[in-house]
């Protein structure tokens, strides 16, 4: 008997064969991951500059707005009564808005002017806000997420995850 404590070529040859395989099974699931990660990040970064457009216009006693322009890939907060641009949010990491979000919710829509804003939604200092939805969609189109204002006199914000099998948006 050998009193040998270390592992053999052959081994070590094995365990990294075996992690190889299991990386090589798990990347399929592991893009799916972070893609689906990066979509609700996108859902989340336009949901909370709705709310923080809502808080500010109650905290300067203003109407702000937040405009998307999907063709330029941005979205940023707006003074209404001066139309000048408090701030200016990142792309979306997903991609181009006008390939991921739409204000119907079932086809991307942009005006080709990478100057205007296609869609917009009104907040006023009493807390209430204009209704409306943006929607983020994955490449072939298919609705993800909602965000927006259900009810204008509250102008909360929710955001709702597509369900294929009841045909809706879930909110949680």
């Amino acid at each position: 008997m050998s009193d040998n404590k270390g592992f053999t070529l052959v081994e070590l040859i094995v365990a990294i064969a075996i992690i190889g395989i299991l990386i090589g099974i798990s990347m399929p699931v592991w893009k799916e991951f972070i893609v689906n990660a990066n979509y609700r990040s996108a859902a989340m970064t336009i949901a909370t500059a709705m709310r923080e457009a809502r808080s500010t216009a109650a905290t300067l006693n203003k109407e702000l707005e937040v405009k998307f322009d999907f063709d330029a890939d941005h979205f940023w907060l707006e003074d209404a009564d001066t139309s000048s641009v408090m701030r200016r949010y990142p792309e979306v990491e997903t991609g181009n808005l006008a390939e991921k979000t739409s204000s119907d919710c079932d086809t991307p829509t942009g005006d080709g002017d990478t100057e205007t804003a296609e869609f917009e939604l009104h907040f006023n200092p009493n807390g209430s806000s204009s209704s409306g939805y943006v929607c983020i969609l994955d490449e072939d189109g298919n609705k993800l997420y909602r965000i927006g204002i259900k009810t204008a006199a509250t102008g909360h914000v929710v955001v709702g995850k597509w369900d294929a099998d009841s045909s809706t948006f879930i909110v949680r």
